[in-house]
């Protein structure tokens, strides 16, 4: 591609770039370009992890539907986030040179499209409106950037969940150490948020706290954190692992033999949102500035009937503990879930069902 990537690029007007019009309006009778004459869809995102994971779903339901194309994806992340998809390209570079703020670019000549899977290309303000990042909005952009460029149809949304095929990726040591540790076990996604979904928070003393309350309870955290006492039930998932270099899909994978996930809605919380976790009984407790958040959307009906998501917003620190006591206690409970743990109210959190 030439140092000027857009000088042939067809680019969206300014008219287009209203995002409620964009998802509300009918697209142009004619599409952009005919599905027939695309030979190469390249997806791109200049952002984190869980924005590339987000969209997973889509991707991959999208290359299913329309398998004799030649597939790409660029991004910064790891190379071996989406190595599961065997026909899916990574590049990690060309993303640089790509706008974030469009929705799709389209170079009829060599029969390319790009489509950018961050869910902010519409602008921030359609995000907001919409209560916070989550699957159903992304969706809706996604769906109507194929349906404008292409002519074409994306997967209906419940079948859009994250569903890696976690043999893949390096899970022998998770497999052999399950097997062997019976312990209840609560998954803490303890790593600093990067998209400002929540307070930077230390999670060592709450850790600490929640070992010493359930003794027989295993925490496993993923991130090293800052220091702490050394306790026999909390245990970093990298011991467990045992891989060299990024292991958010091992820790997706960990988290399916997990009562609770607890964290900000970022990293391994995000990675854990999966098809094997939505249809088990489990509950998902995060600390994030916008309620949503705590579930990215896959609270809808159409994901998941078994699983309890549960957002605060509330940052005082004995709030916190006492929050993730109840939601670990409920957790390895038996039985249905309770209505909620008392004292909630309803401006500092919010539960989905």
């Amino acid at each position: 591609m030439s140092r000027r990537p857009f000088r042939f690029l067809r680019r969206l007007t300014r008219n287009e770039m209203d995002a409620n019009e964009f998802l509300a309006c009918p697209p142009p009778m004619i599409p952009r370009m005919d599905m027939r004459d695309v030979e190469h869809i390249v997806f791109y995102n200049h952002f984190h992890n869980g924005d590339v994971y987000l969209a997973r779903g889509i991707v991959a339901g999208l290359m299913r539907a329309y398998p004799n194309k030649r597939y790409t994806y660029t991004h910064g992340c790891p190379g071996d986030l989406l190595r599961d998809i065997d026909a899916i390209r990574h590049e990690g570079e060309l993303w640089r040179r790509l706008p974030k703020d469009r929705p799709y670019l389209i170079h009829k000549p060599a029969g390319t499209v790009f489509i950018n899977t961050w869910i902010g290309c519409l602008g921030p303000s359609i995000v907001r409106e919409r209560g916070g990042v989550n699957i159903v909005l992304l969706h809706q952009i996604l769906a109507a950037t194929v349906k404008r460029t292409l002519g074409a149809d994306i997967l209906p949304l419940a079948q859009c969940v994250p569903d890696p095929d976690y043999s893949k990726f390096h899970i022998q040591a998770i497999r052999g150490f399950v097997e062997s540790d019976t312990r209840r076990k609560i998954l803490i996604s303890n790593g600093n948020p990067l998209s400002g979904q929540s307070a930077p928070f230390d999670f060592t003393p709450f850790i600490t706290s929640l070992a010493r309350h359930f003794p027989d309870v295993l925490f496993i955290r993923t991130n090293p954190g800052t220091p702490g006492p050394r306790l026999s039930n909390v245990i970093h998932s990298a011991d467990i692992i045992q891989k060299k270099g990024p292991d958010l899909n091992e820790n997706g994978y960990l988290s399916t033999f997990c009562d609770a996930i607890i964290g900000r809605s970022s990293g391994a919380y995000t990675y854990s949102i999966n098809q094997a976790n939505l249809r088990t009984r489990k509950i998902f407790l995060s600390f994030v500035n916008f309620p949503i958040e705590a579930s990215l959307g896959f609270d809808e009906p159409v994901f998941s009937g078994r699983c309890l998501f549960i957002a605060s917003n509330d940052y005082r620190e004995h709030f916190m503990l006492r929050r993730m006591i109840q939601g670990v206690q409920a957790a390895v409970a038996t039985g249905p879930f309770p209505s909620g743990p008392p004292g909630v109210r309803d401006e500092t959190a919010l539960e989905y069902r």
